[in-house]
């Protein structure tokens, strides 16, 4: 009999836990939907990562490889949180000072190996 009890109560706090965590996701989920904006670089559930162009109602337009996508708002997995790539400065560019050259290295001279003129001097003899 009381086996029977913590049993069910066991499969009680099962339950209710599924419930609270299902819920939470769920919370969570609303939450990065409603905070999603122009500008902001986010990961869809098919792995495509892209900056968003614009917001409608349950739309997104992302930009992602110099092509723009419509998807919808449930499918984005997250918005990152890594800053966008800085994008280089064109006085800076243009301009000689502070620019390092890397010169590559020339290409070593290969040696002759020792080991078949020892091989050939061992089946001479």
């Amino acid at each position: 009999m009381l086996e029977t009890i913590f049993t069910y109560g066991a499969m009680a706090l099962f339950v209710f836990w599924l419930f609270r965590s299902n819920q939470r996701r769920k919370k969570q989920a609303q939450e990065m939907e409603a905070s999603i904006a122009p500008g902001m670089r986010v990961v869809t559930m098919a792995g495509i990562i892209g900056r968003i162009i614009s917001v409608d109602e349950q739309n997104v337009v992302i930009e992602t490889a110099g092509s723009k996508i419509e998807i919808v708002k449930a499918s984005i997995r997250s918005v990152s949180a890594w800053e966008p790539p800085v994008e280089p400065d064109v006085e800076a560019a243009t301009s000689d000072e502070g620019i390092s050259t890397y010169e590559v290295p020339k290409k070593a001279t290969r040696k002759p190996s020792t080991r078949k003129s020892a091989a050939k001097s061992a089946d001479e003899n």
